[in-house]
């Protein structure tokens, strides 16, 4: 397990600005976990959409101040840290 610090709102109002989330590693990521992942050298947490062979489909819940699958593309297994267990 492993423990993150949200930054931004993209997440608003799931995980707001400044809490931290509990991360554990899974083999399958299924539609509506939350995960972390890294793309571009950050990390990043969304939402799980659609599940694809190459990929997942990833939004946050605030549409309006999301960096996520929009301009990103499908997010690979290799680069998921995990799911959120627990949002402090």
């Amino acid at each position: 397990m492993k423990l993150f610090k949200v930054e931004g709102q993209s997440m608003t109002p799931s995980i707001e600005d400044g809490q931290y989330v509990i991360v554990r590693k899974k083999k399958r990521y299924k539609y509506n976990d939350i995960i972390v992942f890294t793309f571009d050298h950050r990390y990043y947490v969304k939402r799980v959409q659609s599940v694809y062979q190459d990929g997942y489909f990833v939004l946050g819940d605030c549409f309006s101040s999301s960096v996520d699958s929009r301009t990103m593309g499908l997010i690979n297994s290799k680069d998921i840290i995990g799911s959120v267990l627990v949002v402090i």
